[in-house]
């Protein structure tokens, strides 16, 4: 289940050329530690102390975010917005990027506005995610409407299990909160946070949500407990939009080849669950909207690598429509495409 993915392209990045699956040799396998795999911008930044720092200042706002009014909460998300925009100059110039590439060239002023806006539903994010520490489950789900639950509901009637496969629209852990509490733990599969210590922090603080929290730290463990969990007639969780460590599919995303997880399907295919494409929103008085879609069709593929290409294809084209709803919630600020490795000036990791 973990796969190696090489492929051949055709001249310009446009198309998608053959693309070979096999499973990962054992040199690529990495574990949990210093050492577990990180996305391309992770390896990309050699500053060792960054991830400290990082840490410390979520720290900081997760204190302040419980223990001070409701009342105060603008002033600290116009702080923490503030600072995102000043400290953070390549992340703004993804975002600008990311915007344009999802919606197309529009004007100076009309792109400014829109990145406002994007810098502040970021800002709350954390101030939200800070305070869900704090907040009992029961709170959490009564913040959260639905569109399209029933597609939950009649898939683990099937008893093979449910996979939801989410971009990082939004707040997703409100989305594995709401579904922990209305249908059992979910299980979610996350990514390995540097230091330990983060990865530990937020692991206990979504475990207290409902959730049950295994890291994608490079072995199998990820994959046999999410197996283990669908075969029980369970649900998984998985944050889908962006290929951590090696490996990965091939394949066009608003316009231009990138790759993403082959889990999602390869999870899929394996077990015979069905995989539902999720997005999730953040709307007016502090409340959240969860868009879930109905299960990706069964693929036509002759062998297993076109049936996984081919049901990924079909989870991202679900993912673009997701983030075209609303994409200043698209919160995904590092390099994502070839072109933005290009717009930074350096050569994208391999």
């Amino acid at each position: 289940m973990n796969f190696e993915v090489r492929s051949r392209a055709s001249a310009g990045n446009r198309r998608l050329g053959k693309v070979e699956l096999r499973p990962l040799r054992t040199k690529d396998r990495l574990v949990l530690g210093d050492s577990a795999p990180a996305g391309p911008w992770e390896a990309f930044r050699k500053f060792e102390a960054g991830p400290w720092i990082a840490y410390g200042w979520a720290r900081i706002g997760e204190f302040l975010a419980r223990v001070l009014p409701e009342s105060l909460a603008p002033p600290l998300l116009w702080a923490l917005q503030t600072a995102y925009s000043r400290m953070s100059k390549r992340r703004m110039l993804m975002m600008r990027r990311h915007l344009e590439k999802v919606l197309g060239p529009m004007p100076a002023r009309e792109l400014e506005q829109r990145m406002q806006r994007a810098t502040a539903l970021y800002a709350r994010y954390w101030y939200e995610t800070f305070r869900l520490s704090s907040m009992p489950s029961s709170e959490v789900v009564e913040l959260l409407e639905t569109e399209g639950e029933e597609w939950i509901a009649e898939s683990l009637q099937k008893g093979k299990g449910v996979i939801l496969a989410l971009p990082h629209l939004g707040n997703w852990d409100m989305a594995g909160c709401y579904v922990s509490h209305r249908y059992g733990p979910v299980l979610a599969i996350a990514e390995y946070l540097r230091p330990r210590k983060a990865f530990e922090h937020w692991k206990r603080t979504r475990e207290r949500l409902g959730m049950r929290i295994v890291p994608l730290d490079g072995t199998s463990l990820s994959v046999k407990e999410a197996i283990k969990q669908l075969k029980s007639g369970g649900i998984v969780a998985l944050v889908a939009d962006r290929q951590i460590g090696p490996g990965g599919i091939p394949v066009e995303f608003f316009g231009e080849i990138t790759r993403v997880p082959a889990g999602p399907a390869a999870l899929a295919l394996r077990t015979g669950a069905d995989l539902l494409p999720v997005g999730l929103y953040m709307i007016e008085g502090g409340r959240h909207r969860g868009v879930v879609r109905p299960p990706i069709g069964p693929s036509q593929g002759s062998s297993v690598q076109e049936k996984i290409v081919e049901t990924t294809t079909s989870l991202i084209r679900e993912f673009e429509e997701l983030i075209r709803n609303d994409p200043e919630q698209w919160h995904l600020f590092t390099p994502f495409w070839p072109s933005d490795w290009e717009a930074l000036g350096v050569q994208a990791p391999s």
